[in-house]
C-alpha cells in the first residue's frame, strides 16, 4: 500500500511530526513502513513561474471575495494581481510572504492560461498559484514559499522545491481498514490525538443526502449472505471525454494506479482515499431496467473489463440485468456495460459484499482486482450514502451532469455485538497497569462505542470498518498498540532454573533427530496446513480437517500425514541438481477422532500425534570414484528404521500391505508387540509420474509414541566359552516370507527352555530358488554358547533335532 505524504497531511494535521516520525508511529502500531520513497515535483518546462513577494494587499472595492495584491517580482518590477480571497484565508497576515507567480499567457500544469484583466481601467497581471493550479493536490490555498529564495527566481532554476515522500506499507490481511488514506489517517489520529480534516463536512453531506422514495433503478437481491447493502445513483449528461485533473492523475500515479479516464480515475481516487470500491456502469448499455443479484449459472460466460472471457461456477455471485451478467460481484464489471469516452449517462454502484462471498474467487479465475482485494478483507458498510455523495460531487465538478436521487437497499447488514472488556484481564495480559482513563481515551480515539459498567468492565462495540475486532483479546491488542509497545517496560523473566533429568528409558525428539542426522538425513519443517490436492494424493485418510479461514487456497486443510511435504521437498531439490537426497520431518498430524475430549493438550474430536517421516531418493552415495554406486532401496531405509528402534528392533515385524501411496507389492506395515507403528515402502509409480520424478522415492512414517520408549540396558558378563555354529537347510514354498520363518523359529525356541538358554542368535545366510518349481532353499545358521560351560555335541545335536523336526512338521520339507 502506497501512501503519499502530502495527501496524508492534507487529511490530518501532522505539522508537529517529521516524515521519519510518522513512519515510526505507523510501524510501531502494526502498519509496517517497509521503505520511504522520496520524490520531487519538478517544473522545468514552466519558464514563466517565478518567486514573488506580496508587499501589500487589500479587499477589492467591488467584491468582498477578491483581493488586490501588490507583488514584487524582482528588479524593481511590481505588479497588481487580482486573487481569490479564499486562497489566503488560512494564512492570517501574509504581507511580505513569498508565493509562486505565473506571468501573463502562462499555461499552468492544470491547463489554465493566465491572462491580463482590466477592471475600471486598472490592469491586473499574472496569477498567484495554488496547489490545484500546479497539480500538487485538490487544495486551493495559495502556495507559500518558506525557503530563503530570492524574489524573481524562476521555478525551473530551483531544485527540490517541492519534496514529497511515499510510504510503502505492509498491511496485514486482517487490517482492511488501513487500505486507504482515511484508514491510515485514523491510525495516526488515534496515535497522536489529532482530528481528521476530511470529515468536517460529513454531517452536511448526510443532512442533504437525497434519498429517493421511488426507486430510480430497482435492485433485487435474490441470495442470502452475499450482498448486505447496495447503493446506487444515476447521473445523466456527463462528459467523460474531459481530461482528469492533474492532481488526481499525480496522486493515482504515486499510488501505483494508471490513469484511464475521468470517471475511472475518480472511482479509483475515492477508493484510495476512503477505502470504498465503486463501480460505474454506462447506464445506456445496461441490458434491462433492473439489477438482479444472484448466483451465476454453471459455466455462464462473462466478458470482463480486462478483456478476459471466463466461465463461472455456481458459487459466484453476479449482478445481472435481463439475464446478462453486468458485473462479477465485488470483483470486476463486464465489458458490455463499461464506460467509454462517449458515455453520457452513468449508474454508480457502491455495495457491501460479505468477505466470505468474495474470498478466493478472483484468484480462482486469475483476476487481479483492487476491489476484490478490499472486499475479501471487509469494507465499511455504514457510510455508503456519504461516499455516494462524495463521488457524485466530484464527478459533477469534473464531468458535469444532472444528479438523480440515491437508491439505497439495506438487505442484511452485519450485526456488531458488544464485546466484554475487563481492565484486570488487559493488565494481566500486558503485564502493566493502564489507567481506566487512558483506556477510555484510546477507545474514543479509535472510534469505538462503549459503555462502562464499573472501573473494571466495558461493553465495547467496534466501528463498522473494523472487521478484525471480535473478541476481548482483540481489544487488548488495540489498547497495547495505541498505548505504545515501546512504552511497556522491559521486565526480566524470573523463574526457577530446574534441570530436569534425562530418563534412561526414554528417547527425546532431539535424540531421534540426532539418530536421523547420523544416518545422513537432513531435517525439514513444513506448515501443518497443506494443499487439499496433496492431502488427497499422499494420505490414506479420507476425512481431513478443513481450515475455516485459510491464509491461502493452497493451504486449506490440516495434514494427516507428513509424506506430501517430504515428496514436495524432494522434487524441489531434484530440480536443483541434487542427486542423493535423504530428508526427514518430525511434526504433528491432525486426525479426526471422536474419542478425543478437550483438555489442556487436546481439542475435542481431534487427535494430534507426533509422527516421524523420512524419504530417500537417488544415489546411495554422493558423487565419488571409490565405490560402485546404486540407488537407495527398500532395505537401506528399513535399516534406518531398525536403527531408530535401537534395542527393540528385534521386536519389529514388517508385513506386506496395500497402501494407495505405495507401490503394490513393495510396501509394508510395521508392527511391534502386535501394534501398528507405521509403514514403509516405495512410492506408487502413478504418483512418481505425476510429480515428474525419474524414480520412486522410498518413504516411511512412524508414530513417535513407540520410538521414545527404549529398553533399559542390562549389563551381563561376556561368556568365555566357545561359540558353536550349526547350519540347517530347509526347502519351503517361495511365497513364505522370512518374517514367517523368524516367527516360527522364535516360537520353537520359546517352547524349549533347553534351546533358549544356550541359543544366542540365528540368521539366514543363503537363499537359492529353483526356477523349475515353486520352492526355495533357505540356509539358516544357529549360534550356541553357554555362560557356564563348554557345550557338548550331544546337547547341540539334540537342540538342532528339535528345531529340524518342528520345522519339518510346519513346512513338510527339510
Amino acid at each position: 500500500m502506497k501512501i503519499l505524504e502530502s495527501w496524508l497531511r492534507e487529511i490530518i494535521n501532522l505539522n508537529n511530526f517529521t516524515t521519519e516520525e510518522i513512519a515510526n508511529l505507523l510501524t510501531m502500531s502494526g502498519s509496517e513502513v517497509d521503505n520511504i520513497e522520496y520524490i520531487s515535483h519538478q517544473f522545468h518546462d514552466y519558464n514563466n513561474l517565478i518567486v514573488v513577494e506580496i508587499v501589500d494587499y487589500y479587499v477589492h472595492n467591488q467584491s468582498d471575495d477578491m483581493l488586490v495584491c501588490n507583488v514584487h517580482c524582482g528588479n524593481e518590477n511590481y505588479q497588481k494581481v487580482l486573487c481569490r480571497k479564499k486562497s489566503f484565508t488560512k494564512l492570517g497576515n501574509f504581507k511580505y510572504k513569498k508565493f509562486i507567480y505565473a506571468i501573463n499567457d502562462t499555461i499552468l500544469p492544470n491547463g489554465i492560461k493566465t491572462v491580463s484583466k482590466n477592471l475600471n481601467g486598472i490592469n491586473y497581471n499574472g496569477h498567484i498559484c495554488s496547489n490545484i493550479d500546479l497539480g500538487l493536490s485538490s487544495n486551493q490555498d495559495a502556495i507559500v514559499i518558506n525557503k530563503n529564495i530570492s524574489v524573481g527566481t524562476k521555478l525551473n532554476d530551483i531544485d527540490n522545491l517541492f519534496i514529497d515522500s511515499i510510504f510503502n506499507l505492509k498491511i496485514t490481511p486482517n487490517r482492511s481498514d488501513c487500505l486507504s488514506m482515511i484508514g491510515i489517517a485514523r491510525e495516526l489520529s488515534a496515535l497522536t490525538n489529532t482530528k481528521i480534516n476530511l470529515f468536517e463536512n460529513k454531517s452536511n453531506f448526510l443532512e442533504n443526502g437525497n434519498l429517493s422514495k421511488k426507486k430510480n433503478f430497482p435492485v433485487h437481491i435474490n441470495i442470502d449472505n452475499v450482498c448486505g447493502r447496495f447503493t446506487g445513483r444515476i447521473i445523466r449528461n456527463i462528459n467523460n471525454n474531459i481530461e482528469s485533473p492533474l492532481w488526481i492523475k499525480k496522486r493515482l500515479e504515486y499510488s501505483g494506479i494508471k490513469s484511464i479516464s475521468a470517471l475511472v480515475d475518480i472511482s479509483n481516487y475515492i477508493m484510495l482515499e476512503y477505502g470504498y470500491p465503486s463501480h460505474i456502469y454506462d447506464f445506456d448499455k445496461i441490458n434491462g431496467k433492473e439489477f438482479i443479484i444472484r448466483f451465476a449459472k454453471q459455466n455462464e460466460k462473462v466478458h470482463l473489463l480486462n478483456d478476459q472471457i471466463i466461465s463461472l461456477d455456481q458459487d459466484v455471485a453476479v449482478v445481472s440485468s435481463n439475464n446478462r451478467i453486468e458485473c462479477i460481484a465485488g470483483i470486476m464489471g463486464s465489458m458490455q456495460s463499461s464506460i467509454s469516452k462517449n458515455t453520457e449517462n452513468i449508474y454508480i454502484e457502491i455495495a457491501f459484499w460479505y468477505p466470505k462471498a468474495i474470498i478466493g474467487k478472483a484468484k480462482k479465475y486469475k483476476i487481479t482486482s483492487e476491489s476484490s482485494y478490499r472486499f475479501e478483507r471487509g469494507v465499511d458498510y455504514q457510510d455508503s450514502i456519504y461516499i455516494m455523495e462524495i463521488i457524485s460531487s466530484l464527478i459533477s465538478e469534473i464531468c458535469g451532469g444532472n444528479i438523480d436521487t440515491i437508491d439505497d437497499y439495506c438487505y442484511s447488514m452485519p450485526k456488531r455485538n458488544p464485546i466484554l472488556f475487563r481492565t484486570s484481564r488487559c493488565n494481566k495480559i500486558l503485564g502493566i497497569n493502564i489507567d481506566v482513563s487512558n483506556i477510555e481515551e484510546i477507545f474514543d480515539n479509535l472510534g469505538f462505542h462503549f459503555t462502562k459498567e464499573n472501573n473494571n468492565t466495558f461493553n465495547v462495540i467496534p466501528p463498522s470498518y473494523r472487521f478484525d475486532i471480535n473478541i476481548e483479546e482483540d481489544l487488548i491488542e488495540e489498547v497495547a498498540r495505541i498505548y505504545g509497545f515501546n512504552n511497556i517496560p522491559e521486565i526480566s523473566v524470573k523463574a526457577p532454573n530446574i534441570l530436569k533429568p534425562d530418563f534412561e528409558y526414554k528417547f527425546t525428539l532431539h535424540d531421534l533427530r540426532k539418530i536421523m542426522s547420523g544416518r545422513n538425513y537432513h531435517e525439514i519443517i513444513n506448515y501443518s496446513f497443506i494443499d487439499l490436492k496433496d492431502e488427497l494424493q499422499f494420505s490414506e485418510s479420507c476425512d481431513h480437517i478443513n481450515i475455516l479461514n485459510p491464509i491461502s487456497n493452497n493451504l486449506s486443510v490440516m495434514r494427516t500425514s507428513l509424506i506430501s511435504g517430504l515428496i514436495n521437498k524432494i522434487k524441489y531439490n531434484f530440480n536443483r541438481q541434487q542427486s542423493s537426497i535423504k530428508l526427514f520431518e518430525i511434526g504433528r498430524v491432525f486426525i479426526k477422532n471422536n474419542n478425543i475430549k478437550s483438555n489442556d493438550f487436546h481439542i475435542n474430536g481431534v487427535d494430534q500425534p507426533i509422527f516421524l517421516a523420512g524419504a530417500g531418493f537417488g544415489s546411495i552415495f554422493e558423487d565419488q570414484w571409490g565405490l560402485k554406486n546404486r540407488n537407495i532401496d527398500f532395505y537401506d531405509i528399513k535399516s534406518d528404521i531398525e536403527t531408530l528402534f535401537n534395542s527393540k528392533k528385534r521386536k519389529l515385524i514388517f508385513k506386506a500391505c496395500f497402501n494407495k501411496i505405495l507401490h503394490p507389492g513393495r510396501g509394508a506395515k510395521i508392527y511391534i508387540d502386535n501394534e501398528e507403528v507405521g509403514f514403509i515402502g516405495e512410492l506408487n509409480p502413478t504418483l512418481t509420474k505425476l510429480i515428474d520424478l525419474p524414480l520412486s522415492p522410498i518413504v516411511f512414517e512412524l508414530n513417535t509414541n513407540y520410538l521414545v520408549e527404549k529398553d533399559i540396558i542390562n549389563v551381563e558378563n561376556i561368556s568365555h566359552f566357545p561359540i558353536i555354529i550349526r547350519d540347517l537347510s530347509i526347502k519351503i514354498d517361495k511365497k513364505i516370507s522370512y518374517q514367517m520363518i523368524l516367527d516360527n523359529i522364535n516360537n520353537i525356541i520359546n517352547k524349549h527352555e533347553k534351546i533358549s538358554s544356550i541359543l544366542n542368535n540365528f540368521n539366514i545366510f543363503d537363499v537359492w530358488e529353483n526356477s523349475s518349481n515353486n520352492l526355495k532353499n533357505i540356509g539358516l545358521r544357529f549360534y550356541f554358547q553357554s555362560k557356564y560351560k563348554t557345550l557338548e555335541d550331544i546337547v547341540i545335536n539334540d537342540c538342532m533335532n528339535i528345531i529340524s523336526h518342528e520345522l519339518s512338521i510346519i513346512y513338510n520339507h527339510i
